[in-house]
């Protein structure tokens, strides 16, 4: 069994290595000497440099340094195409230009080095996973987050050109389609149409789940129409795109983000939406005491619970939903019908 684990690793290495030279055209392990050595003269400190292969859709990796005199890993290293690593990297320079301190909710960026002629790596400081996220904790962090709402909208107004990250995200995954055309813009007709066929694209799913779409693409009416009708200013803000406890990271007892990649401006609850949809056997009542305890007025509450239902549909296609889950989305559908929105 020793042996075999072994034998495994040893040809998981080989196939990273691999991949990583055909998507960068830059060897593995060349790269990471070239890491190591640019952490040495920086930090003045010897490293050993491990590579993991990444899960999301846009990225090919990481890597994790790790003090020979620290014993522990220091720095990670994640690598991506050229056009997200810039739009995080975009947003952690004005973050840390822009905010204190106290109000920066990621590590700090130590260096960010070119690979190929497609891929950047960009390496910051490391943060050990947060295993267990409390819902005191996670208030903390979403406000600490609203700290950049005041300095998005400063930028949306003025007539100098946008930094990268506000700029629409490039790519056509399912989560980006939907930031880029929902999210960053809830108000508009061309986000009504989009949802239309969000629901229209899993509609066979729907049906198969007991659920009518035309329940729901009468809901999303409801919804657009008092986007329409509401002064959306006070809710908008910044916007993290992809929260999650995947990207949540622990610090001296804070907690921190990581993976920067689909920070926009738009509708700040879909982050909040899309956190607790993630989580299993979650019902109205726990969706209301989640509004109650962060503090959401009755339209934002309303948006939360309509965000949280696009995030459940997000990755479901063809399957059909539990039962808990068609249980809870009829309820926000009843919930959203009775509402006195405009």
């Amino acid at each position: 069994m020793f042996y075999l684990k072994i034998l495994q690793n040893f040809i998981d290495q080989l196939f990273n290595a691999f991949s990583f030279k055909q998507a960068t055209g830059v060897s593995l392990f060349k790269m990471q000497s070239i890491l190591n050595q640019k952490l040495e003269d920086l930090k003045y400190t010897k490293y050993r440099t491990f590579f993991k292969k990444l899960g999301g859709f846009n990225n090919i990796g990481f890597f994790v340094h790790y003090g020979l005199k620290e014993k522990k890993p220091c720095y990670i290293t994640k690598v991506a195409p050229n056009y997200l690593i810039s739009r995080e990297h975009s947003f952690l320079n004005w973050q840390a230009e822009n905010l204190g301190k106290k109000k920066q909710f990621s590590s700090s960026v130590e260096m960010v080095e070119k690979i190929g002629q497609h891929y950047l790596a960009l390496t910051m400081s490391f943060y050990g996973q947060a295993e267990l996220v409390s819902q005191v904790q996670l208030k903390d962090l979403y406000l600490r987050m609203r700290a950049c709402d005041e300095g998005f909208k400063q930028i949306k107004n003025q007539n100098k050109s946008r930094p990268m990250f506000l700029n629409s995200i490039e790519g056509d995954t399912k989560i980006i389609n939907l930031i880029n055309n929902f999210v960053t813009t809830p108000s508009s007709q061309s986000a009504f149409e989009f949802i239309q066929q969000f629901f229209n694209l899993r509609s066979g799913m729907l049906v198969k789940s007991g659920l009518s779409p035309v329940m729901l693409e009468e809901a999303a009416n409801q919804i657009h129409q008092g986007l329409q009708a509401k002064n959306l200013e006070p809710y908008f803000g910044y916007v993290h795109g992809d929260f999650k406890k995947n990207n949540v990271r622990l610090n001296k007892g804070e907690l921190y983000l990581i993976d920067f990649s689909y920070t926009a401006y738009g509708l700040r609850i879909w982050d909040l939406g899309f956190w607790f949809s993630k989580q299993k056997n979650i019902s109205i009542s726990k969706l209301r005491e989640i509004a109650f305890f962060f503090e959401l007025d009755e339209f934002e509450s309303l948006l939360f619970f309509y965000c949280f239902m696009l995030a459940k549909l997000l990755h479901i296609d063809k399957n059909t939903l539990k039962k808990n889950d068609q249980k809870l989305i009829l309820e926000i559908i009843e919930e959203i019908k009775n509402a006195n929105i405009v």
